[in-house]
């Protein structure tokens, strides 16, 4: 999938649900449940601006959608899956996945 703004293509991702900037900042962390990860995970490997996802998270995490912490100097983030709307948007992209891979 390319992201937008994307330099990269991600590889088994679905593109349906995932317009925008801060889409594919949440798609990551929805498509990696299990980990956390600090920013330059989320650019390095959408190939995503390092500023632009720094801004986004710190937006997503202000109104609930990614859970921040900090381990030693480095700030991690993960999708909150506590939330309705990140298991919706989970949701969602697993449906387009499996959607797209039927014969």
């Amino acid at each position: 999938m390319k992201y937008p703004g994307s330099r990269k293509r991600r590889p088994g991702s679905n593109k349906l649900f995932v317009a925008s900037l801060e889409q594919a900042v949440l798609a990551f962390p929805c498509e990696n449940p299990e980990r956390s990860f600090y920013s330059v995970e989320f650019s390095d490997d959408a190939g995503l601006s390092r500023g632009g996802v720094n801004q986004v998270l710190h937006s997503l995490a202000e109104v609930g959608l990614v859970e921040a912490g900090d381990r030693g100097p480095k700030r991690f983030y993960r999708a909150n899956f506590a939330d309705a709307r990140v298991r919706a948007f989970k949701a969602l992209l697993d449906a387009a996945a499996a959607g797209g891979n039927r014969s």
